[in-house]
């Protein structure tokens, strides 16, 4: 494309050239072979813009035809992704779940996502009741997010099992298991659309007013109301017109207005200045009540409310308990506490 088009420009050019530099010469009588030619200037300006009448439409359908290449280039690999047949499948037989309590059990739940690759998580058993908060933490690359996609069935395990209120996912249908589910990761993604759009993606049947309220409870309404539209605020693919912290807060109140039983947060309040965190925290206070949440996170003050800590390492869940039970054991929670920098990130 950088040569093709240049190219089609410099010969327009050049034939403008030609013709003008052939015309001078015809009208001065400076061909012998055409005495008998006259021509006038008005004459030469027409026929130049006749030749750029005819000319201008055949430089248009070669931008055609390599914007054409460009796009069949694209489609080959739109179509190839669309063919690929998914991992994780419903299981003939599969059941709608229908969650009451939200209690999550792993039982003996080992993970790789090849033969050939060394084991992510291996054989880790943990009981989650219902409408209680754990937080994972430990090093990056322990497995914490590997742990909340098995959850949600992104992966299937490949030893072990995982129940919710006694019924193991694979004898589930995928569709009943996430739209019981709400998942707020570390870059929240938002549709192309108003504000108020996004919000309702998971209840369109809900009201204007009932979803404003829910913001109300939650706290982040006087920072949905500081955008520049407010709920009617258009926001592009993926929410790149406002800023991180403000996609945060939209991806929180969006889950909220979902109500799901099981909530996943995967590191939501990283990478963000501290007033935005304190409006995040105040919300998360209110997300997390009365529902079976799992919090990844690196932040003290996101973990260290949690009615259970796992501590994830190469050997599984090391150690569990509360923030003030792992703090008197001296163990591996305590040297992250203890290493954690002045922002209080556990790494």
């Amino acid at each position: 494309n950088a040569l093709f088009l240049p190219s089609i420009d410099f010969l327009g050019i050049l034939n403008t050239t030609i013709v003008i530099s052939f015309a001078t010469l015809l009208m001065r009588g400076s061909i012998p072979m055409l005495p008998q030619v006259h021509l006038t200037p008005g004459q030469l300006v027409a026929y130049i813009a006749y030749m750029n009448i005819v000319v201008w439409p055949i430089r248009m359908l070669l931008e055609l035809y390599n914007q054409s290449l460009a796009a069949m280039a694209a489609a080959e690999r739109i179509y190839e992704i669309m063919d690929l047949d998914p991992e994780v499948t419903d299981e003939p037989g599969a059941v709608d779940i229908a969650i009451s309590k939200g209690q999550i059990d792993l039982d003996s739940v080992s993970f790789r996502y090849s033969a050939d690759t060394p084991w992510v998580l291996k054989d880790v058993s943990i009981s989650v009741p219902g409408g209680s908060t754990v937080a994972l933490v430990g090093e990056t690359g322990a497995g914490k997010t590997t742990l909340s996609s098995l959850i949600a069935r992104f992966y299937d395990v490949t030893e072990g099992s995982i129940r919710i209120d006694g019924k193991d996912i694979r004898k589930c249908t995928q569709r009943s298991l996430h739209e019981s589910m709400g998942i707020v990761l570390q870059e929240g993604y938002l549709f192309s659309g108003s504000v108020m759009d996004n919000l309702k993606f998971r209840r369109p049947d809900l009201s204007d007013a009932e979803v404003i309220e829910i913001a109300k409870t939650l706290q982040t309404h006087d920072s949905i109301m500081a955008l520049s539209d407010g709920y009617d605020t258009q926001v592009m693919e993926g929410g790149g017109t406002i800023s991180h912290g403000q996609r945060q807060i939209i991806s929180l109140t969006r889950a909220l207005v979902a109500d799901p039983k099981i909530l996943v947060l995967d590191e939501p309040t990283s990478s963000l200045d501290i007033q935005t965190e304190r409006v995040l925290q105040t919300a998360l206070e209110k997300l997390l009540q009365n529902r079976t949440t799992i919090v990844i996170a690196h932040r003290l003050s996101t973990v260290r409310n949690a009615d259970t800590i796992m501590v994830v390492g190469d050997d599984g869940i090391i150690e569990t308990g509360s923030h003030e039970d792992l703090m008197s054991r001296g163990g591996a929670y305590s040297a992250l506490v203890s290493k954690a920098d002045e922002k209080g990130t556990l790494e």
